[in-house]
């Protein structure tokens, strides 16, 4: 049920109250009516639904999915205050990965190399002190294994919306929250102008990952968004990582990646 776990920073006060107690009791709740739901949580079953299709499920489903957990599972739930030590770091960064293999769809990565092999030019756009720098890591890697790329950070976002891209363009627009309206305005304008739009963001419902045509999204569960976080962002650097590796072995076969980053 990471599901849940993407989706609780941007829940209601009273959805999170509902997602609390599954996530603590998924057992119990999969032989809950909603009413008795929205009872034990102080709700109301009318919240119960809302919680339900603001995490993309009918409760019916919702309770399916729980019945699938072991029995007396309690499943993790994101704690709030900021690690205290150099192993505690780790065993964070771990499990962020972690669920980014689970949640990541696969077809959807390789969707994307596919339409990133055949790009003429592949523009990566982000905003802010960490998304900027994500998408500026982004443009160089791809334009080390071959690919042209550019990056548009902060203000000159609004130059790449006066491009004309191609059936041939990627466009590639990075929000860790996925809330960002000029990321989100670019990859829709851009979009219906032609380009293949790629989202990489850690909310599947999302402004910036509904605008996008295919949207990679990583597994971090959190209670709130940190903007200034470095750890979040592993999971999109890696997907990054991945996607250009792919990209080297079709540019040259013969050269290793790292080979090349050494020179």
């Amino acid at each position: 049920m990471l599901i849940v776990q993407h989706h609780y920073p941007a829940l209601a006060k009273a959805e999170r109250k509902i997602a609390r107690f599954i996530m603590n009791n998924p057992g119990e709740a999969s032989n809950l009516s909603s009413q008795e739901l929205a009872d034990i949580t102080q709700t109301s079953e009318a919240t119960v639904f809302r919680f339900c299709k603001s995490i993309g499920y009918t409760y019916s489903q919702l309770k399916s999915e729980l019945r699938l957990l072991p029995a007396n599972a309690q499943l993790f739930m994101p704690h709030e205050k900021q690690v205290d030590s150099v192993p505690a770091l780790f065993e964070q960064t771990w499990r962020i990965l972690a669920q980014t293999l689970v949640t990541i769809d696969s077809e959807v990565v390789q969707q994307t190399v596919s339409a990133m092999r055949s790009a003429q030019r592949i523009d990566v756009c982000g905003m802010g002190s960490v998304s900027g720098k994500i998408a500026e890591l982004a443009a160089f890697k791809l334009n080390v294994v071959g690919k042209t790329s550019l990056s548009w950070v902060d203000n000159r976002i609004y130059g790449l919306l006066c491009l004309q891209p191609s059936d041939n363009n990627v466009v590639v627009g990075v929000s860790h929250s996925g809330e960002n309206v000029d990321v989100a305005r670019t990859l829709t304008k851009l979009g219906e102008a032609g380009a293949t739009t790629v989202a990489i963001t850690n909310y599947p419902l999302s402004p910036v990952a509904k605008s996008a045509h295919l949207a990679l999204i990583t597994g971090m569960a959190e209670r709130q968004i940190d903007q200034l976080r470095f750890t979040p962002r592993l999971a999109s650097l890696a997907l990054i990582e991945y996607i250009s590796e792919q990209l080297a072995e079709e540019v040259n076969p013969s050269r290793n990646i790292h080979r090349i980053n050494k020179r």
